[in-house]
C-alpha cells in the first residue's frame, strides 16, 4: 500500500523488505500474546521498537515519531505487568 511505500522510501529501506518487516512484527506479537512466552515477546517487541526509534533518529524525524514507540513499549510492559504475577513479584511497586 502507498503509505508503506512512502514510509520505506523516506526511511531509506528497500520496499521489498516490507513483507519481512511485517511478518517479523506479527511473530513478535504472537510470542507476546501467548502467556508462557509473553516475557520473551515483550523483550522482542521492545527491540523491534528500538529499531524503529533508531531509524527515526537517523532521518531526523520530529520528536513525536521517536516518542511514539516509547509509548507503545510502555503499554506493552504495562500490560504484561498487570497480567503476570511473577513479573509483579520481581518488580514490586512500593507505596
Amino acid at each position: 500500500i502507498q503509505p508503506v511505500v512512502d514510509s520505506f522510501n523516506q526511511l531509506g529501506i528497500p520496499t521489498g523488505l516490507a513483507p519481512a518487516v511485517g511478518f517479523l512484527m506479527l511473530v513478535c506479537l504472537a510470542v507476546y500474546l501467548f502467556p508462557r512466552t509473553s516475557l520473551l515477546g515483550a523483550i522482542l517487541l521492545t527491540g523491534y521498537l528500538g529499531g524503529a526509534i533508531s531509524l527515526q533518529l537517523r532521518i531526523g524525524a520530529p520528536p513525536f515519531n521517536m516518542v511514539f514507540p516509547l509509548i507503545v513499549a510502555a503499554f506493552i510492559w504495562g500490560g504484561l505487568y498487570l497480567r503476570d504475577p511473577l513479573l509483579r513479584s520481581v518488580l514490586p511497586v512500593r507505596r
